[in-house]
């Protein structure tokens, strides 16, 4: 059986034309969307008051839950903010 000529069966129509180039994005994306942002503001937020209300009770398992949330929030934000620098769209170092 003979090998059969890749080039044969490709019509010569598509043989003339060159492969497209990758489309790459040319303007550069925000570093977090804004939805994360507001959401880990607003866990952040929550914390805070929590923790306040806690304090105010005298609760200290509430004081303890709203440090977390804040803290957690705020965490959260840094991580996005550390994403965001190190993304390879033009905004972070190379």
């Amino acid at each position: 059986m003979p090998l059969r000529n890749p080039r044969r069966s490709i019509p010569p129509t598509r043989l003339a034309q060159t492969p497209r180039e990758p489309t790459y994005r040319t303007t550069a994306r925000p570093a977090m969307t804004v939805s994360r942002t507001i959401r880990n503001q607003a866990q952040t937020m929550k914390g805070r008051i929590t923790e306040e209300l806690g304090r105010v009770t005298h609760n200290r398992r509430l004081q303890r839950r709203g440090t977390a949330d804040r803290v957690s929030g705020s965490l959260k934000q840094a991580v996005e903010k550390a994403k965001g620098a190190f993304r390879r769209n033009g905004s972070g170092p190379r």
